[in-house]
């Protein structure tokens, strides 16, 4: 009979391969720790060895184990039949992973068409994700789908009105174009099945502020306001910073940027978006009191700061009285919301009565009807009736009341006839003259990384819930996409909603179909029931664009952070709240954007290294297995260990008055990440603070506290994995200073890749060979580790404390693996 080891050997030499695999060898069960921290490895050393042990080991030994290894491999293959009483069981040293065909072929040094096709579909299946879900879709979804698309429609009618008209300053109409090109277009390239793209009152407010900073006012015979004009020169506007921010977009996830969601504080955004909506029902204000209200949307003052401003070529600019246009110099900039707040106050005896009662009704049945519909779910069981549309509900109440009543004669404002001449034609966007783009990119730039973050959010939250997976890059270009064809199409910018998502979640949107159907109903609309929002009151739609506005509050990140007592984070929210209603949106998210990153860069640059004092354990000596008891010098100096000073109570720098002279005025500091050009620039400065002060928590302006003067440096670098050149010059430069000071200077642990960094330095002639060592404890002695049954039977005597110490840490090694206790 054939041994089991036989057939195995045959197959790995006789037999040839049918597809070519890559190998890999399997990594040993023991080295899943090599990036365990030094303080968890052992109960009782803090600089026992783990994974540059292992390393050294490999580095020094590796031809012996080539050797053995070949020898063994002959042994195993040249014998078939294995030792008495052993059973022998094939291991394979390597592990093989099939390769795609065209790799295969590749590997073969053959070309085939074939596999190179089948690459490509794979491929386009990922960048596509349509390619995918189309093809493989389940019929069963499509009631679902239908469902969820036709309801979020329902809420896209509205809110892109609104939008587009109350906070873009756009005509109606783009709203819809808005809420039709980037909602199909993202259906195709997008990853998240519930997200719903589309105009966004956040994204709305910033392209409205973008486009009347940029907006050249068109007049007509050079004295009447020609309204057809400057809307048509808005919309241009709008069609180009839809172009840029699909362009910038498209880059971002092209270059794979998608992190910067995480680079942004949360503290900061959260000020910046709650001093939007403040913003936002701060404008919205004069719509609701029924105000007269002049082109642009603001009330009607005597002067008022220009609207619509001239860029600097031109030397004067207009401000409105009574319906004609004066040549003055510029002396003033775009109002804030803080002046329009003050400007309201001085006219609320011009509020219009029917105006402010219908939207006190308008606003109170939106809140009212969404908390009953949360509350009869939830109570109830009865989750449909959060399907209930209330938002459409209230734009057909009212546009049949208006028409009915004739709203419009009694004063209150109506939209009117909406401007539609047909779908437009795909066309490229303005990029002439060139000032225009310049005065575009920089809030093309804003809205993309706001508008990336806002989705991105919405799309991991349902990502998460559902089970399957999303790529931040690549909703970044579908993003893109979304935008660069919206350009085409007259739309303006668009990004994910929150509270439209939230819909098609709970209506049960299975793919990206539901936002097909969604453009599809826009579309019909569009088409057929433009006519149909002639009647709506402009004050209707200011009460939707409220309720949106007071979603975007929320005040559990206020209260977490006053539960934390986090009063830098909140003093950081407060300011960019501030900065934004009482300068501009723009200057608020310049600056939180750009305090997100400095906070960041802060972070990176300043090391993160743990000074470790000595700990003494009250733990008395144990003797060995065999009775052999351990030298009580030995046991004196193993028992001090070294651990952090921020996590340990009982741990201190040694000192003069402490028992073991020889470590007095030395200071361990491990260096617990890479150092780079970012980081080491403040290290010295650290270092110095931890010999002055033997705490790296110690304000500058205290008495410096210790009382030994420092001898001896060791640095643990078990965990600095890696380090560029600028930090090894920056730290060379450190060793020949402590040198000069006449401080000797060890190194624990160091890998072997970076060995060699420091020989090329200097470093290892400045230290000496013998200072690079491997145990805290061996630096202390002056010189390379011990024998090795030193080391066994000092690893015997803290394997016997670890087990008998009751307070031992978690990581603690039993005795029972120690092979010298068997």
């Amino acid at each position: 009979m054939q041994a089991p080891g036989a057939g195995f050997g045959a197959v790995a030499a006789g037999t040839r391969p049918l597809i070519h695999a890559r190998t890999r060898p399997i990594t040993p069960a023991r080295n899943l720790v090599d990036e365990s921290d030094s303080e968890s490895v052992s109960a009782f050393d803090d600089d026992a060895d783990d994974t540059s042990d292992q390393e050294w080991a490999a580095a020094d030994d590796l031809p012996a184990r080539a050797a053995h290894h070949h020898h063994a491999s002959s042994s195993s293959s040249s014998s078939t039949m294995p030792p008495a009483g052993v059973t022998a069981i094939p291991l394979p040293i390597t592990e093989t992973e099939p390769l795609l065909p065209a790799s295969a072929a590749r590997l073969r040094g053959e070309r085939s068409w074939d596999a190179t096709w089948a690459t490509l579909k794979t491929r386009a299946r990922y960048y596509v994700p349509a390619l995918s879900w189309i093809p493989n879709y389940d019929p069963r979804n499509l009631p679902h789908d239908f469902l969820a698309g036709a309801t979020v429609a329902l809420l896209l009618l509205p809110q892109g009105l609104s939008y587009a008209s109350s906070l873009a300053k756009l005509d109606p109409v783009i709203g819809l174009y808005t809420a039709f090109a980037p909602v199909a277009f993202y259906a195709f390239f997008g990853t998240s099945r519930q997200l719903s793209v589309g105009p966004e009152a956040l994204v709305s407010i910033l392209v409205g502020s973008a486009i009347t900073k940029n907006a050249v006012l068109r007049m007509g015979d050079g004295t009447e306001f020609n309204e057809e004009a400057v809307m048509a020169e808005r919309a241009t506007l709008a069609a180009t910073l839809s172009l840029l921010v699909g362009i910038f977009t498209f880059m971002l996830g092209f270059f794979r940027f998608g992190f910067i969601d995480s680079m942004l504080s949360r503290a900061l955004l959260r000020g910046f978006i709650t001093a939007v909506a403040l913003v936002i029902m701060i404008e919205q204000a004069p719509t609701l009191l029924g105000m007269p209200l002049v082109p642009g949307g603001l009330p009607a003052l005597e002067p008022l700061p220009p609207v619509f401003p001239i860029p600097p070529t031109v030397t004067s600019t207009m401000f409105w009285s009574t319906g004609t246009a004066e040549a003055v110099e510029p002396d003033e900039d775009e109002p804030s919301a803080f002046d329009l707040f003050l400007t309201l106050l001085d006219r609320l005896h011009e509020t219009h009565a029917p105006t402010l009662l219908l939207s006190i009704i308008s606003v109170a049945f939106l809140l009212i009807t969404g908390a009953a519909k949360q509350r009869i779910a939830n109570r109830f069981h009865r989750p449909w009736v959060k399907l209930i549309p209330e938002i459409l509900i209230l734009v057909v109440a009212t546009i049949t009341l208006s028409w009915a009543y004739d709203w419009c004669s009694q004063g209150i404002e109506i939209l009117g006839r909406v401007r539609f001449s047909g779908l437009p034609v795909p066309r490229f966007p303005l990029l002439k003259p060139f000032s225009v783009i310049r005065g575009l990119t920089i809030p093309a730039i804003l809205i993309s990384v706001i508008g990336f973050v806002e989705s991105i959010v919405v799309t991991k939250s349902y990502a998460g819930a559902h089970n399957y997976p999303v790529s931040r890059n690549r909703e970044l270009v579908a993003l893109g996409v979304a935008n660069l064809a919206g350009a085409f199409f007259h739309a303006y910018p668009a990004f994910g909603s929150l509270a439209r998502s939230r819909v098609a979640d709970r209506v049960g949107a299975r793919t990206q179909l539901a936002g097909l159907v969604a453009a599809g109903f826009v579309l019909v609309a569009i088409f057929c029931l433009l006519p149909c929002f002639e009647y709506l009151p402009k004050a209707v739609m200011a009460a939707i664009i409220l309720v949106a506005a007071l979603s975007l509050v929320e005040t559990h990140d206020i209260a977490f952070m006053l539960q934390l007592h986090a009063w830098k984070d909140l003093m950081f929210m407060l300011f960019t709240f501030a900065l934004t209603v009482f300068v501009s949106i723009e200057a608020g998210v310049l600056v939180s954007i750009a305090l997100s990153l400095l906070l960041v860069v802060k972070d990176v640059a300043i090391p993160r290294i743990t000074l470790l004092g000595r700990v003494r354990p009250a733990t008395p000596a144990v003797p060995t297995a065999r009775g052999t008891a351990i030298s009580p010098s030995v046991l004196a100096q193993r028992r001090i260990k070294y651990r952090s000073m921020a996590n340990f109570q009982d741990a201190h720098l040694p000192s003069a008055n402490d028992d073991d002279d020889d470590t007095a005025g030395t200071v361990v500091v491990r260096i617990d990440e890479p150092l780079h050009f970012a980081n080491t620039g403040e290290l010295r400065d650290r270092l110095s603070r931890a010999e002055r002060f033997g705490s790296l928590a110690a304000h500058p302006s205290e008495t410096p506290r210790r009382r030994a003067p420092v001898r001896h440096v060791v640095f643990d670098v078990h965990h600095m994995p890696r380090i560029d050149a600028s930090a090894v010059q920056i730290l060379a430069e450190i060793v020949a200073q402590y040198r000069d000071r006449e401080v000797a200077v060890s190194f624990v642990r160091l890998r072997p890749a970076l060995r060699k960094k420091f020989a090329r330095a200097g470093i290892t002639a400045f230290v000496g060979e013998e200072r690079f060592v491997r145990r805290i404890a061996d630096a202390l002695r002056g010189g390379p580790s011990g024998d090795g049954v030193h080391d066994a039977a000092v690893a015997v005597v803290e394997v016997g404390m670890a087990a008998r110490d009751p307070g031992a840490e978690d990581g603690a090694v039993s005795a029972e693996t120690s092979p010298l206790l068997r």
